[in-house]
């Protein structure tokens, strides 16, 4: 049986002479001697770049040593088009008004095109402020740098003394612009972002006293001529920068990606950024998070039972000569039929699971489709789809069929192949504008950065280009914002036009917003040379503005909102500061911990504090250390893995070597699980007790959901007492036996079984530790109830309490809103039209006023594609989000996480849901509502009059065209539904003022229940 190889390398031995060596990433068992024919390069950790022949690719793969090998994929610039010229920029004010300048740090930018003549990267003197400049895509000698043996190595004498010459370009023999270029390089308008001097045209960079390091990067034998790099060149460029670097601080930009990939931080390029900022101080990398967000290059829906179909169709554009590439990614759990057909209609091939099929139109191979299970990054199942320029153009269809369902979330991306006029695009289907981010941009290391218009703080909205998250696990990514709309920058010199070293051109793209914030992070780096990437990321987290407008259908733009430069970097003048009068202390007393041997599998309680504190951080110490810094990173530490039951073994090494470090036992500590997925006989009885505390996966997210509508029908069916009652904390602990159950039933040696304490239920004996930090994770979504079930006037007081405590509404204004809430779903979030407010969820098939159907208990899925044919039964959880608006309800993702169709079984995330509408779509109602003074009457009316719109208030347009106008406020129609409403407000407001009578002191937040 052939090793489950990544379909880029079967195209790879198909493309070339076998003799032809060819670069690659590997992922390497430490354990175990690496095979003879390949050459390493470049280590990050267990990952690699390295050589080998393209004959020997399938032995490489499935030697022992060896756990994952991919084909070094291309990686290209994104800037979008500006209509501005760039003299209605000059003058522009980029750099914060701080001291810091940069100075002792080092910039490196990976990307193409260094003007080194350019006056924004010389000194007074002339000199060149560029260190290093390495030219990956120049011809390989034997003076080419080592361990690369790739490329051309410049030098900062060389480059000085070809400034000396009339042409400097000639006498270096390096060019920053492409023959025949209408416009200026990329990589010289991103470098004077982060660090140029402002002696062009342009605004002065963030850091314009650093050392500047620059690779041009270029493609490598791997992936055919291209105008960019690589995901090998640039994992050695990292190398190259961090090798030069040594102690000294330094960033790196790379502003480059594409479309396709896993999307969750697996991918081997992601997985090496990690590791090598994990194992360094001092050191960052920034990112940019891609232009995609309107690009019609993504798909995702979720299956809810074997049978059902997806169908999308793609456009392949008639000038587009490359070879196309679509694809799929699925959990592993589930099992799905994949079928392609091709633009003649009849032409249609199946693609099985664990089958290669060749796509062939009359006699000729047009294609190839892979459908591999188990990808070893993420376990999942990975469809790739490749179309090469011999095919027809036109519209390509593909389907998937859910033959087996137990996750039932998939995505699918098309790749870049084309300008953006000659790009493949869906042209139908589930498109959807999240989890758009670029190709490498998913790691949990790295800053990825998204860019906003660059308006003042109020007025400040994200570019509608730029890339969303979430990551396809659930992550909230990219991590910040920064200006990326018509950015003003050096310009590179064109051949053949007489330049003066100082040109500015304006560009667009997340590709200008990354360096701003790498230039940021070289000052903060300069306040704190010794931060940690972690510390850095804290920075930035902590200081950072939200961004108003934002759609949550569209994915999360950015999970902390824009930079604030200055706050930044007073924090990390304060932490540079502190660090220099404190080391870090040992937080667990040796007494306090289990005496047993390194494999007993017991925990004991003085070690969970300290379990809790590594799952918090996200990594695990390798060196025995106890406790991690929440607020840095710390070297000797690994990220732990996303995956509930690998992250487990890695917490169980972290203790074991923690035990041996307290009883002074000699020898070093034992290196994390290099196959984590993998039974380990000395792991996992202590993972085995681990591996129910760590928090829930987007997954399980979802699993959370489906347990709560199934405990629900079956307590309103009255064929059982459902395990989701009014006791929040009784229902969180079925929950967290009911992931622990499913978590330990494929888990090696696990004694879980339908009779084990775990999967017993309901569960009424004192929780574990294991199940209380799990418990913990389970309020990130807030209370978990059935609503239905709690009276009317803790509904009331909790939603009123959460919009005046969280959201800042004053009291009227929250009656206001309440009171309309009663009147529209009973404060009911999971009430659909139709249904009574005993049973929420129970009410005609269809949404149609003239023939509804029977009347049927829905699931959340079933709400969701309800077909509206008229007014009637349309609306949907607190505020009856119809027609349109329902897209906003079921896209909303509290606290990160996309929760989807479930979201009508969590009460936080409606309340949020309407603040934030009505702060990004009804903003007069919003100025109207926090009015200093704001009576309730007048809350309740302007909320039902332009918020809730009920179809009393509305009349038809007696003139062309047809559609439907206000009724005058004073229209006796709308006077009885104000008066109404009022009622409702006043209702509201009493019922809060006798909760809060009854929960003083102590004031709960939670709602009072029996």
């Amino acid at each position: 049986m052939r090793p489950p190889m990544d379909p880029q390398l079967w195209e790879e031995i198909a493309r070339g002479d076998e003799a032809e060596e060819i670069d690659a990433i590997v992922r390497l068992d430490d354990s175990i001697t690496p095979p003879d024919n390949i050459r390493v390069v470049a280590r990050f950790g267990p990952i690699a770049t390295c050589r080998l022949l393209r004959r020997d690719i399938i032995e490489v793969r499935a030697h022992p040593a060896v756990l994952s090998l991919k084909a070094s994929r291309r990686l290209v610039g994104d800037e979008v088009p500006s209509t501005r010229r760039p003299v209605d920029a000059v003058g522009t004010r980029r750099r914060p008004r701080v001291r810091e300048t940069g100075a002792g740090v080092i910039v490196g930018v990976i990307d193409y095109g260094c003007d080194f003549v350019h006056a924004a990267f010389r000194n007074r003197d002339g000199t060149t402020r560029l260190r290093w400049l390495w030219h990956q895509g120049a011809p390989t000698t034997d003076a080419s740098p080592e361990p690369y043996r790739k490329g051309r190595l410049i030098s900062r004498e060389e480059i000085n003394a070809a400034l000396q010459d009339d042409d400097p370009y000639a006498a270096l023999g390096y060019y920053p612009t492409r023959r025949r270029a209408r416009r200026g390089s990329h990589g010289t308008h991103v470098l004077d972002i982060a660090a140029g001097n402002g002696r062009g045209r342009g605004p002065t960079g963030m850091a314009p006293a650093a050392d500047i390091i620059f690779v041009h990067v270029a493609t490598g034998r791997t992936s055919g001529l291209s105008n960019f790099g690589d995901s090998v060149g640039v994992m050695e460029a990292v190398d190259f920068i961090a090798n030069r670097a040594g102690d000294q601080p330094c960033v790196i930009n790379i502003s480059m990606g594409r479309h396709g990939g896993p999307h969750d931080g697996t991918t081997l390029i992601e997985r090496g950024f990690d590791a090598i900022l994990a194992a360094r101080r001092g050191f960052s990398i920034v990112q940019s998070a891609g232009n995609y967000h309107s690009a019609q290059i993504h798909c995702q829906g979720r299956f809810a039972s074997p049978g059902d179909r997806a169908r999308m169709a793609f456009r392949v554009q008639p000038d587009n000569d490359s070879t196309k590439e679509v694809e799929v990614w699925y959990p592993a759990a589930d099992v799905l039929d994949v079928r392609l057909t091709a633009p003649d209609g009849r032409s249609s091939f199946d693609v099985p699971p664990d089958e290669r099929v060749d796509i062939v139109i009359g006699r000729d191979t047009v294609g190839r489709a892979y459908h591999r299970l188990g990808d070893p990054g993420n376990g999942d199942t990975h469809v790739d789809i490749f179309i090469y320029d011999s095919a027809p153009d036109g519209r390509w269809r593909l389907e998937l069929t859910a033959r087996s369902v137990r996750d039932g979330n998939w995505h699918a991306w098309i790749e870049r192949d084309g300008d953006r006029a000659d790009q493949t695009r869906f042209v139908a289907g589930p498109v959807s504008k999240a989890t758009t981010g670029g190709t490498i941009a998913h790691g949990r290391g790295p800053i990825q950065v998204a860019a906003h218009d660059g308006a003042d703080r109020l007025s400040r909205r994200y570019t509608s280009f730029s890339s969303a998250g979430p990551s396809r696990d659930g992550r909230a990514t990219p991590f910040v914002a920064a200006p990326g709309k018509d950015i003003i920058a050096a310009r590179s010199a064109l051949r053949g036009v007489r330049s003066n070293g100082r040109e500015v051109m304006i560009q667009s793209g997340t590709s200008m917003a990354s360096p701003h914030v790498a230039g940021l992070v070289a000052l903060m780096l300069e306040a704190f040379p010794r931060a940690g990437q972690r510390q850095l990321r804290g920075f930035l987290a902590r200081t950072a503005r939200p961004i108003r407008g934002t759609v949550p259908s569209d994915g999360t733009r950015s999970a902390h909102g824009a930079i604030a430069a200055v706050p930044a970097i007073r924090q990390a003048r304060r932490a540079g500061r502190a660090s220099t009068r404190s080391s870090d202390a040992e937080a667990w007393p040796v007494s306090a911990l289990d005496t047993g041997t390194d494999t007993e599998a017991v925990v004991a309680s003085a070690e969970w504090p300290l379990i809790e504190n590594w799952i918090l951080v996200g990594a695990v110490p390798t060196d025995g250390a106890g406790a991690l810094p929440t607020n840095r990173s710390v070297p000797q530490s690994a990220l732990l893995p996303a995956i509930p039951e690998q992250a487990a073994r890695f917490l169980a090494q972290g203790l074991i070597n923690r035990r041996n470090v307290l009883r002074r036992i000699v020898g070093a500590p034992a290196p994390m699980p290099a196959r984590p997925a993998a039974a380990n006989p000395s792991l996992d009885p202590l993972a085995r007790l681990i591996l129910p505390a760590l928090p829930p996966t987007h997954n399980e997210w979802q699993e959370v959901g489906r347990f709560i509508e199934a405990q629900l029908n079956i307590q309103r069916a009255g064929t059982g007492t459902g395990m989701i009652g009014t006791n929040d904390t009784i229902n969180r602990r079925n929950l967290a036996h009911h992931i622990a159950c499913q978590r330990l039933v494929g888990f090696p040696g696990s004694v879980a079984s339908p009779a084990s304490p775990y999967c017993t239920y309901p569960q009424v004996s004192r929780v574990d530790s294991a199940i209380a930090l799990l418990m913990q994770a389970l309020t990130r979504l807030g209370p978990i109830l059935d609503w239905a079930r709690i009276p009317a006037d803790d509904r009331y007081y909790y939603v009123m309490d959460r919009l005046i405590r969280v959201h800042g509404f004053s009291r009227n204004a929250a009656a206001g809103l309440v009171g309309n809430m009663i009147h529209e779903s009973g404060v009911l979030p999971e009430r659909i039209e139709g249904s009574a407010a005993a049973t929420p969820r129970y009410a005609p098939r269809r949404q149609r006023s003239g023939n509804p159907g029977a009347r049927r208990r829905h699931s959340a899925t079933s709400v969701r594609t309800r077909p509206i044919g008229g007014p009637h039964y349309g609306g949907i959880g607190l505020v009856q989000w119809t027609s349109g608006r329902r897209a906003y309800l079921f896209g909303l993702q509290p606290a990160g996480v996309a929760i989807g169709d479930f979201v009508i079984y969590f009460m936080d995330a409606q309340i949020d849901g309407v603040a934030a509408e009505l702060q990004r779509s009804y903003r007069r109602v919003n100025r109207f509502l926090r009015r200093a003074g704001v009576t309730r009457d007048a809350a309740a009316d302007e909320v039902v009059y332009r918020y809730e719109i009920p179809g009393r208030v509305l009349r038809r347009n007696p003139n062309p065209p047809p559609r439907m106008l206000l009724r005058p406020r004073n229209d006796p129609q709308v006077q009885r539904v104000f008066r109404a409403r009022r009622a409702g407000a006043a209702t509201a407001d009493a019922a809060y003022g006798r909760v809060l009578a009854r929960l003083r002191p102590t004031r709960a937040t939670a709602p009072a229940t029996p």
